[in-house]
């Protein structure tokens, strides 16, 4: 196993669940300064998310096939 592949693994899962979970402490003080409820802000940020697990995600198959 790669340890830089695994290391981007890990900081891009946490990015990822930072943004799309609700309850998550960034979503809650952003919300909160927002003036919105986290499940609002939550939904909000779901396409952001995504879109940054799809280039990871295709990264990392790219990455997994160059490095092998």
């Amino acid at each position: 196993m790669s340890m830089p592949l695994t290391v981007g693994a890990l900081l891009s899962a946490s990015a990822f669940g930072s943004h799309a979970c609700f309850f998550s402490d960034s979503t809650v003080l952003t919300s909160t300064g927002s003036g919105c409820t986290p499940m609002q802000h939550a939904l909000t940020q779901i396409p952001y998310a995504l879109i940054g697990a799809t280039l990871a995600f295709v990264s990392f198959i790219i990455m997994g096939y160059a490095i092998a």
